[in-house]
């Protein structure tokens, strides 16, 4: 098999090299408390507008050799950046930290040599509990604030470990709907119920009002004093799933939720529903998220999520190696997952994640890879490779749940059902152009295999015939099956494609038996290479993207349906509401995905995936971001930005930019109490720089 260059392997040993030897060998302290749960609301008996008293904490795997301990306590959320609330150092090694402790009190950020506790001004606050294990005592006095005590730290580090908790002085609550489905026949109501906790226990008598959207026009709904909700359908009512979204409003402060309600024609049973499964209800709600590349297993780039107008930057976090000599940036196709409140991405030696609403960083932890793609986000859990390993990590804490020796992880986009994650491993890569070290390229595998989700054995492995035909790109998931490319070289020594050995084929996504196989099936390229580079699923056909053309497939009778020839070397496609949206250099071509006939063409530059959200596509060209009706190719907006923009995603009404420079944006539409914020924001910006916001929205 084709092995990586050997380039590939200097760039990442010199990678590991440069990565802080402490920070390598260092261990993970697990923190607990057993008054707040991780991301939970802290009591207020530890704020101030309680005791005002340090909460207790558990720290459990203290590093033989831990000599001290060192606890910051910091606010994330400050208006003018991290607040340090608390610095202590030279702690006693113990399991246990309670607020009557020996040790110095350093100074903090009010200038005090104290505990002071969680107090907000405004919306909920995150305050992150740090503890350090250190292999010796710091020669420091309560003076020391927490920039004299990392630096008298550096090189004593054995372990660290984070708790993250929240409280608040206004009114933010949480809220859940339950159960997740409800199932009646046509004209009966559904009843469902809803859960609310007030961050702040004081707010608890604040009443709360319900609104709830995307019912159908024949259905109502109600509120019981029991905080039930009853939705009513009616005879008029058409069988279907109705993903509905409830809107908690209790003054300022408001969030949602979504449940899904099922209607049946009257001859069918509760038990025997054709209309929709629970499965296909959760995948409905992901559509507003983006849990891995592409979106989803089908890699439609397509979202659901409704996306305001007028965009602004609701905050942005750099990405990144913080190597001073680093030379390279992230891939151009990094991307982040979105999955509820949680941004996750990475880069060459870290998982991020990020919170969705405030661009705070929640944790991160180690994870080297050569070509940082898109995590995996599913049911709680992370996917990732790093070196041949490949990982499961706890989505809440990053810590690892298990991890899976693979042979040549190179480029990994696994993605998971309700039964296992599916992974491809023996891989060697291809590369389409010349940018070090981070190549654009196409990933060749030779084995594609189920694992358990929750602990990763092994359950079935296909394996392609082998040199000289490989797997070609990431396998395609949907409606219980698997499909992928396979493509034949004319020699194990050489990259020019045999046409009519090489084809599609489709597995039983639970038993990895061959459905069927297709050789010749794709007209031969316009060059002798590598092909196709992308496909996607919707609506029972594969769209292809090959070497200057375009290729829909029907799935059931595996023949072509259309092709439209492309200006393109490697188009990237996008589909959606009937549309696809090919994306090759210095262009945009829009087709209709039933004909392929061309509805309109725009001439744009870059080469970032577009990406579809609603009835608009947001299309990259360079420097900027441009929102484009999807039916007209009419400009509807632009957003400017600094640098060169690589990819774009979309979720829960945002977009989220990865930028050339390692830089991730969030654009939202503000709510009014973010208004008032982001004013605050951008006067205090405007008067510490002399800089202007323009109204061409540039970030």
């Amino acid at each position: 098999m084709r092995k990586l260059a050997l380039f590939m392997f200097f760039l990442l040993t010199t990678a590991r090299v440069l990565q802080s030897e402490e920070e390598a060998l260092a261990e993970k302290l697990v923190i607990s408390s057993p008054e707040f749960k991780y991301g939970g609301f802290i009591p207020s008996k530890y704020t101030c507008d309680g005791e005002n008293i340090n909460p207790p904490l558990r720290i459990e795997c203290i590093p033989k050799g831990t000599k001290s301990l060192v606890l910051f306590i910091e606010d994330m959320d400050s208006l003018i950046g991290v607040w340090v609330h608390s610095v202590w150092f030279n702690i006693p090694p113990s399991e246990t930290i309670e607020n009557s402790l020996s040790g110095v009190m350093g100074t903090n950020d009010f200038n005090q040599q104290s505990y002071n506790g969680p107090c907000p001004s405004t919306l909920g606050h995150t305050y992150v509990f740090t503890v350090y294990a250190l292999d010796t005592f710091l020669n420091l006095n309560s003076d020391a604030k927490k920039p004299d005590v990392e630096k008298a730290m550096e090189g004593h580090i054995l372990a660290k470990g984070k708790l993250e908790g929240i409280y608040c002085k206004n009114n933010r609550f949480s809220m859940d709907i339950t159960p997740l489905k409800v199932s009646v026949k046509r004209g009966e109501s559904a009843e469902f119920q809803i859960h609310t906790a007030f961050c702040n226990p004081t707010f608890e008598k604040t009443p709360i009002r319900f609104f709830v959207s995307d019912l159908h026009s024949s259905m109502g709904w109600s509120i019981t004093p029991e905080n039930n909700l009853i939705i009513e359908s009616s005879s008029e009512t058409p069988p279907g799933i109705y993903w509905f979204r409830l809107l908690g409003e209790a003054r300022e402060y408001s969030t949602t939720d979504y449940a899904a309600l099922i209607i049946r024609d009257s001859s069918q049973e509760s038990g025997e529903s054709k209309i929709i499964s629970l499965k296909e209800a959760q995948e409905t709600r992901h559509q507003k998220e983006w849990p891995q590349f592409g979106g989803n297993s089908q890699y439609t780039f397509f979202s659901s999520t409704t996306v305001p107008d007028r965009l602004k930057v609701r905050w942005k976090y750099d990405v990144g190696s913080s190597d001073e000599g680093r030379i390279y940036n992230l891939c151009s196709m990094t991307s982040p997952a979105v999955v509820g409140t949680r941004v996750y991405i990475q880069d060459f030696d870290h998982l991020y994640c990020i919170n969705l609403l405030t661009g705070n960083l929640i944790y991160e932890v180690p994870a080297d890879t050569m070509y940082p793609y898109t995590p995996t986000v599913a049911d709680g859990k992370i996917y990732i490779s790093e070196g041949d390993h490949f990982k499961c990590l706890d989505a809440g804490t990053g810590d690892i749940l298990w991890e899976k020796e693979l042979p040549q992880l190179l480029l990994v986009s696994p993605f998971v059902d309700s039964n296992y994650v599916y992974v491809t491993a023996d891989q060697s890569s291809s590369s389409f152009c010349s940018l070090l070290p981070c190549i654009d390229m196409v990933v060749e595998w030779s084995v594609l295999m189920a694992l358990n989700k929750d602990t990763g054995e092994e359950v079935w492995r296909y394996s392609v015939d082998g040199i000289p035909a490989q797997g070609l790109g990431f396998p395609t998931g949907a409606d219980g099956s698997i499909f992928f490319f396979f493509n034949s070289y004319e020699s194990d020594k050489c990259f020019t494609s045999k046409p009519e050995k090489s084809g599609i084929a489709c597995l039983d996504a639970r038993t990895g038996a061959l459905t069927w196989k297709r050789e010749s099936i794709l007209p031969p390229p316009s060059c002798n290479t590598l092909y196709p580079f992308w496909m996607t699923y919707y609506k029972k056909n594969l769209y292809i993207g090959g070497r200057g053309v375009v290729f829909c497939v029907d799935v059931k009778t595996q023949e072509v349906v259309w092709n439209h020839e492309i200006p393109a070397l490697s188009p990237a496609l996008s589909v959606g509401n009937g549309v696809i949206v090919v994306r090759g250099f210095l262009q945009a071509d829009c087709l209709d995905a039933e004909t392929g006939e061309e509805l309109w063409t725009k001439p744009l530059g870059g080469t970032g995936m577009s990406v579809m959200s609603g009835s608009d596509v947001f299309i990259e060209d360079w420097e900027t971001l441009y929102r484009v009706d999807i039916k007209s190719g009419n400009i509807k907006e632009s957003y400017n930005v600094d640098e060169f923009i690589n990819t774009a995603v979309t979720a829960r009404g945002n977009i989220l930019v990865v930028t050339e420079g390692d830089t991730l944006y969030c654009l939202g539409g503000p709510g009014f109490t973010e208004v008032i914020l982001a004013a605050v924001a951008v006067a205090i910006v405007a008067v510490l720089t002399g800089r202007v916001i323009m109204k061409s929205q540039a970030i």
